[in-house]
């Protein structure tokens, strides 16, 4: 689905914002503009690649603040809208933030899944641990 440019154009605006933020590690103020820019999208969100990126990007940010079980809603958030299953990142995360909050076959599950889409590559700015998780499964 499409929506208008002008409120596009802002939510990229936004989410550039929300990078750099999060790049300089100023995750509390990167999370205020991707949510500013969730909030532009028009609903249902799930239908707008957007909100893809949207709900990754607040994930990310979140799993660097440590909140593991709210990146996890995030990226759950993620995987519903367009591209988002299959996504290697979004698989990726969810199964660290498992690994965080101590379940560990939900970790496996789905970091098993990020390295079946994108191989070991996905791992390489990882923690080691997250990989080792799987090693023996692969």
């Amino acid at each position: 689905m499409s929506m208008d440019d002008n409120t596009y154009n802002i939510i990229q605006e936004l989410c550039e914002q929300g990078d750099d933020l999060t790049d300089s590690e100023q995750y509390e103020d990167a999370i205020e503009k991707y949510t500013q820019a969730l909030n532009l999208i028009p609903e249902p969100k799930y239908y707008y690649e957007a909100s893809t990126w949207v709900f990754t990007a607040i994930g990310d940010a979140l799993f660097y603040l440590e909140d593991y079980n709210q990146a996890l809603n995030m990226f759950q958030e993620a995987l519903k809208c367009p591209n988002g299953i299959g996504n290697p990142f979004v698989l990726v995360r969810i199964g660290e933030c498992f690994f965080e909050i101590d379940s560990l076959d939900n970790a496996k599950n789905y970091l098993l899944q990020a390295y079946m889409v994108e191989g070991e590559d996905i791992f390489e700015n990882e923690d080691e641990k997250y990989f080792e998780v799987i090693r023996d499964l692969i």
